[in-house]
């Protein structure tokens, strides 16, 4: 059963610093699960139920893709804030 932990993050953050920022919180509460926003900032859930991954989940701006990267797992996506933009992102994860 899913154990959420969230993490906001401010809505200035460049997408280098979200992605070291999930690097870094997945080792702490297990696998990313979904990315959203609350109006005002980003929003990042992770599943403490579950062991961290191996490989991080990536972020990326969607522009249009329906799918993960080549070679990945689609993670999720979601509207979040990217250097103060709001953006359609995916996360995805290398196989």
């Amino acid at each position: 059963m899913a154990t959420p932990k969230t993490r906001t993050v401010d809505k200035s953050s460049t997408l280098a610093t979200l992605n070291q920022l999930v690097a870094q919180q997945e080792q702490i509460l297990g696998p990313l699960i979904a990315i959203s926003n609350d109006g005002n900032q980003t929003v990042l859930t992770f599943d403490a139920a579950l062991d961290p991954p191996v490989k991080n989940a990536v972020l990326a701006a969607a522009a249009g893709a329906s799918g993960g990267a080549p070679g990945g797992t689609h993670v999720a996506r979601g509207e979040i804030f990217i250097a103060g933009i709001l953006t359609d992102t995916i996360a995805t994860r290398a196989s």
